[in-house]
């Protein structure tokens, strides 16, 4: 939740600029980088006061966010990035908006960096 002028509010957000894996992905290491997004994304906001900075609503209304370290001010969005455990939403090389399969060395570089950080089994 989040404070704005006196009043406390609840709500969903999408993370702005960046795409995960599917959780419910039939491709095993999908879903178990997608768990340990989650786990880090979970590590580093729950609980704890962040900055959150709102973007415009993407084309089906949905809320867009970057979400910030309140101490560092470092874009936890591009962290996702920066670790593989997500990849930047926008075009890719092929010139098409990212979808479709993970690349298996995305998905293992991934994976290597959340076994380094001690997330595999915390997800």
């Amino acid at each position: 939740g989040f404070e704005t002028n006196g009043e406390m509010y609840k709500t969903n957000i999408r993370l702005e600029g960046v795409d995960c894996p599917e959780l419910h992905s039939k491709i095993d290491k999908e879903a178990k980088l997608c768990r340990v997004g989650k786990a880090y994304l979970s590590k580093r906001c729950l609980n704890k006061l962040v900055r959150v900075t709102f973007g415009t609503p993407d084309k089906y209304g949905r809320t867009l966010a970057t979400i910030y370290d309140r101490e560092s001010g470092e874009s936890i969005n591009q962290q996702l990035i920066e670790y593989h455990f997500a990849r930047p939403y926008g075009l890719s090389v092929e010139g098409g908006l990212h979808k479709g399969v993970w690349l298996e060395s995305d998905l293992d570089t991934g994976i290597a960096v959340a076994s380094g950080m001690g997330l595999i089994g915390s997800e």
